[in-house]
């Protein structure tokens, strides 16, 4: 089956991308408004450079993940503070 966030206009997906990493229920609102799935998020997420930080279980730019010395982390930078 087709992730039907891909399908998306570039408009629609930039608002998803926001919606999701900015609200709190961004991700649900999503799920209840295209029928995607929690796994066709994460990867919708991860194509647009967002990833989900374990410590803090929001959706951050994949770059909040790389330290000063540019090595990937477990955490985003905010939880590393």
């Amino acid at each position: 089956m087709s992730n039907p966030l891909k399908a998306l206009s570039n408009e629609q997906q930039n608002y998803w991308v926001d919606r999701i990493s900015s609200c709190a229920i961004g991700e649900s609102e999503c799920k209840a408004e295209t029928g995607a799935t929690v796994e066709e998020i994460k990867d919708f997420m991860l194509d647009n450079e967002h990833e989900l930080c374990p410590a803090c279980c929001w959706y951050m730019p994949s770059d909040t993940f790389l330290n000063e010395d540019s090595e990937p982390e477990k955490t985003c930078d905010e939880c590393r503070e």
